[in-house]
Order: structure tokens, then sequence, then C-alpha cells
């Protein structure tokens, strides 16, 4: 091999280990999922919860994407996996949400001016929650309530991207964040769904507010009614 044909390759093989380090520098970047950990905090729980909060409410919107089975709604009963969009309209929280009643079937579920709506996927009339409901999606509606502020057992996890708390409805509850923004990337309980088995909720979507797809029409128009029995 000449002088000349080593030195070429010496570059290329250099130019190939610099682009894999930039490659790994992109690849943790803040904009892509961050580990959890390893991670110096320099916060007390109660600081991480603070931020966190008002990351939140910065935002205005969210969708969590749900892996549980059969977690117990107020007035609703158990909810299996799927996916919920909270945001604001006018400062109240609305919602709209997509998730499987638990022996039953597969619901739309919409929170508008303080009252829940559904319609299971098998029926085409609206129905609202007896008296109103507008507490079915509320373990989902982390807006504007400091609830994360507000829970207990505050304490920021050694080494690691994330908050140890207790949250009413959830029990001992973990939320792993990303370190630049402090924006929620997943929450976790062990002792939140009735049959023991883990809840996992991953937060994306960021800003995007909820669609409330029936009209204004529809949902006045609603008949009280609660889930399960006669669907239709």
């Amino acid at each position: 091999m000449s002088v000349k044909s080593f030195v070429f390759l010496a570059l290329l093989a250099g130019v190939a280990v610099v682009a894999a380090a930039c490659s790994d520098r992109e690849k943790t970047s803040d904009d892509d999922e961050p580990l959890d950990g390893p991670f110096d905090s320099p916060y007390t729980g109660a600081e991480l919860a603070d931020r966190i909060q008002r990351a939140i409410d910065a935002e205005g919107a969210y969708t969590i994407s749900a892996r549980q089975e059969n977690f117990v709604l107020p007035q609703w009963g158990g909810a299996d996996s799927g996916t919920v969009a909270v945001g604001r309209e006018d400062g109240r929280v609305t919602a709209a949400a997509n998730l499987f009643r638990t022996g039953d079937g597969e619901y739309s579920l919409w929170l508008r001016s303080g009252q829940t709506f559904f319609k299971r996927s098998t029926c085409d009339a609206l129905a609202r929650v007896p008296g109103g409901g507008g507490e079915v999606l509320s373990p989902f509606v982390f807006l504007g309530n400091d609830r994360i502020r507000g829970a207990t057992g505050l304490k920021a996890a050694t080494g690691r991207t994330t908050l140890i708390l207790v949250l009413d409805g959830l029990g001992e509850t973990e939320i792993s964040f990303r370190p630049g923004t402090f924006l929620p990337n997943q929450l976790s309980s062990r002792t939140a769904t009735n049959n023991g088995k883990p809840l996992v909720w991953t937060f994306e979507k960021w800003g995007e507010q909820p669609k409330l797809s029936p009209s204004s029409e529809a949902f006045s128009k609603a008949y009280d009614r609660g889930p399960g029995g006669n669907p239709c």
C-alpha cells in the first residue's frame, strides 16, 4: 500500500469516528426520549414537583397513552388501555378519550363544560354521565390543579430523572421527566389498578388541544345514562 493510500484510508476512518460521535450526541439531545438516568439532581423533591407542574401548565395541553388494566375511574368503573387528550377551552379543562371499559367495550369520552359525555363504539347516540360526571377523567388531569406540586411523599430519585410521589387515586407513583424542560415523559404506578398489574402512562403531543368532535348541538341533546348494560 502506498503512503498516499494509507493516509487517505486513515482520513476516512477519522471522518467515520467523528460522524459516529455526532450521531451519538444527536441521539441524546433533549428532543429525544431521555434515559432515566444517570442524573445528579440539584433539586429537592418539592422543587422538582414545582418545576414539573409549571412545565405542564405552560404547555396547556398533552395526550396520555395509557397502558393499564381495570383502572377504576369515578362514576365509570374499570378502564383498560387507550388515549386521553387533555387541554383547556375558555379557561376550563377539556378532555377527549378513547378507552376500553373493562369487560364491556370501547368508548369515546369527552369532558366539556365540566360534564362528561360518552359514546360506545357500537352506538350512534351520545349520552351524558348522570349528574354531569365531571370527575370521570379527573385522574388524567394535571393542568392547573397543583396536583403534582401538592402531592405527598415528594422525593427526587437518586441518580435518575425521576420524581417519586404519592398521588390521590394512583398511590405511590414515579414520574420520569426531561431534564431540559421538566416535562413528564412517563408516569408509572404499581398500586393503582384493581388487579395489581402495573399502570404506565406516556405523555406526548404537548400543546395539542383535544378534539371535541361532536357538535355543540349534539352535546346539548345528550341524554343521561350510565355506561354498560344495554349499550344503545
